[in-house]
């Protein structure tokens, strides 16, 4: 076999491995989305809510507790979803949290404790809780899928070229 040939086939199997990959991701996020869109809503308390001292893209701290199915769970996750962490800042009273969502537009949401805000939780597992969901774009999941399959072809389509 030549260099170039072992070159392009190398290339294309990163090419295919790239596209499965995508393809994954795209189901993954739409099986995510379907899930949290079962999730019951009650009201939580937070407990604690911190800015990050360091480094800057470290999340926040952010606790609360909730009541489900007559048991009292505490839990911590601030974002479920596309939803994108971008920064925090430390108030007198709290913290302000800023988020954006897969269309970059920015949201800032406060959070300081004793604070009574609805929080979803998982209804066959009552400890797994989040403050913020952000169910994910339909259209980007088609995108990844598409581009994934591309890749794939791609990737096939060089392979059978250079070995005929």
């Amino acid at each position: 076999m030549q260099r170039g040939s072992f070159l392009i086939i190398l290339v294309a199997i990163l090419l295919s491995g790239l596209g499965v990959a995508l393809v994954s991701v795209s189901q993954q996020s739409a099986v995510k989305d379907q899930a949290v869109q079962t999730w019951h809503e009650t009201l939580s308390t937070i407990t604690r809510a911190e800015a990050p001292s360091a480094p800057a893209d470290a999340l926040p701290i952010i606790e609360f507790e909730y009541e489900a199915k007559g048991e009292k769970h505490q839990a911590n996750q601030l974002l479920w979803g596309t939803g994108i962490f971008r920064d925090a800042y430390q108030k007198a009273d709290g913290i302000d949290v800023v988020v954006a969502d897969v269309k970059g537009n920015l949201t800032t949401r406060t959070f300081s404790a004793g604070q009574k805000l609805p929080v979803q939780y998982n209804p066959t597992n009552p400890s797994e809780a989040v403050l913020i969901v952000y169910t994910g774009s339909a259209k980007r999941q088609v995108r990844l899928f598409v581009i994934g399959v591309i890749c794939v072809l791609g990737g096939l389509l060089a392979v059978g070229r250079t070995i005929s």
